[in-house]
C-alpha cells in the first residue's frame, strides 16, 4: 500500500524524492500531502482498501458459537430476593413472583411476560439463579 501511495503521490514531476520518508526529511512534506489529497488518488486508495476492510470487518463481526445449556426451574433452589419492584404471577416465568432490582427491570419483566414471541423468561438475581452470559 505504501508503494502504491508513493507511486501515485510522486507521479507529478516536481523534483520530489519518490519516498515519503525522503520527502519529509528534505522538507517537501506539504507538497507530498497535497498530492495525497488528489481525488484520483483517494479513489485509487478506496478501490484497493475497501475490499480488504470489508473482509476484515465481516471476520471481526462473526460471533463465536454460543455455549448453551438447559436448566429447569425444578433444579434451581429457593433464595430470598429483595421485595421491591415486584411482578406477581408472571405468565411466562417458572416463578410465582419476580422481584426486580429497579423500575427499569420491572418494566422489562412486564414486557417479556406480555410478548407473544417469548416462551419463557426468568429474572436472574445475581445471588439466586446464577445464570451468566460471558462477553468481552
Amino acid at each position: 500500500m505504501k508503494e502504491l501511495l508513493e507511486r501515485k503521490t510522486f507521479s507529478i514531476p516536481m523534483g520530489l524524492p519518490v519516498s515519503f520518508d525522503q520527502a519529509i526529511e528534505k522538507g517537501h512534506a506539504a507538497v507530498a500531502l497535497g498530492n495525497l489529497a488528489r481525488g484520483e488518488l483517494v479513489e485509487a486508495v478506496k478501490k484497493v482498501l475497501l475490499p480488504a476492510l470489508r473482509r476484515a470487518i465481516e471476520e471481526a463481526s462473526r460471533a463465536p458459537a454460543p455455549e448453551l445449556s438447559e436448566r429447569h426451574a425444578a433444579q434451581i433452589g429457593g433464595f430470598q430476593a429483595v421485595k421491591k419492584h415486584l411482578l406477581d404471577g408472571p405468565a411466562r416465568s417458572p416463578f410465582q413472583r419476580a422481584a426486580t432490582a429497579n423500575p427499569e427491570e420491572l418494566r422489562t419483566a412486564v414486557l417479556l411476560d406480555a410478548a407473544e414471541d417469548v416462551t419463557g423468561w426468568v429474572y436472574n438475581d445475581r445471588h439466586g439463579i446464577g445464570y451468566s452470559i460471558p462477553y468481552d
